[in-house]
C-alpha cells in the first residue's frame, strides 16, 4: 500500500480520507446512487458554511470535492476490477 500512497501524492490525513471513501462496498457504487450524492452535497455545503468558506466560491469548491470523490471511486473500482479479472 505504501507505493500506492506515494503515487497518490497525499498526506497522511488525505490518505485516511481516501481509504475511508474507497473501502466500503456502498461507496464503490457511489456514482450511481443519487441519494448518497445528494446527502454528501448537503454535508459538504454545511461544512463550507460552518467554516466560513467564501459563499461566492462555495459552489466551485463543492463541485471540485464531488469530482474528486467520483475519481477516487472510479480509480478504486478499476483497481479492484484488475485484481478480479
Amino acid at each position: 500500500m505504501h507505493e500506492e500512497e506515494q503515487t497518490l501524492g497525499l498526506n497522511k490525513d488525505e490518505i485516511a480520507f481516501y481509504y475511508a471513501l474507497s473501502t466500503d462496498e456502498v461507496v464503490k457504487d457511489f456514482n450511481v446512487r443519487t441519494q448518497a450524492q445528494a446527502k454528501m452535497r448537503s454535508v459538504i455545503r454545511r461544512l463550507l458554511k460552518k467554516y466560513d468558506y467564501p459563499p461566492d466560491q462555495a459552489k466551485d469548491a463543492l463541485n471540485i470535492v464531488m469530482k474528486q470523490v467520483e475519481l477516487m471511486c472510479s480509480n478504486e473500482a478499476d483497481s479492484y476490477d484488475g485484481v478480479v479479472n
